[in-house]
């Protein structure tokens, strides 16, 4: 299964991380090495050893609580202006994705992207989106859920 192969992949790049690196900082650093990682892999090949479209994994790496999912989208998929409750790396393993994000959530205020395979973005909470993302795209998204409003900051 695809999700068992991505854990391992995930727990391989958290090993190179420090583990007092939490947040929207541990989310890009797993990006970078996780990119590194799916770049010697080719997912044309899970097409059809899966008929699951949607798969979910709980993982927690010291602070860092973590919800993985892939989803196949059989279908062109739009959302528009939907916020980001947590922090949030979205990771396209194959197909495509574009991005608006709105800047201080103003209509005309936005950053349009594209996001193509084996490319990703990390994005903070409370940051609207819009998303579109075309038919058979393969998507991994990690949700780290973990509550930074009770951190302490001392000098």
């Amino acid at each position: 299964h695809l999700i068992v192969e991505i854990d391992s992949i995930i727990s391989n790049c958290n090993n190179k991380i420090n583990d007092k690196i939490i947040g929207v900082n541990y989310l890009e650093k797993l990006k970078f090495f996780l990119i590194d990682s799916l770049k010697e892999n080719d997912f044309s090949s899970f097409d059809n050893i899966s008929n699951e479209t949607y798969t979910e994994l709980n993982k927690t790496y010291g602070e860092n609580n973590l919800v993985i999912t892939i989803q196949q989208y059989q279908e062109s998929l739009s959302k528009m202006k939907n916020e980001c409750i947590n922090d949030l790396l979205n990771v396209v393993l194959q197909g495509f994705i574009s991005l608006d994000i709105y800047q201080n959530h103003k209509e005309n205020e936005l950053h349009s992207l594209s996001l193509f395979p084996k490319t990703g973005i990390v994005l903070s909470k409370n940051t609207f989106i819009s998303e579109k993302i075309i038919k058979d795209s393969l998507i991994l998204k990690i949700v780290n859920i973990r509550d930074t409003s009770n951190i302490n900051i001392e000098i």
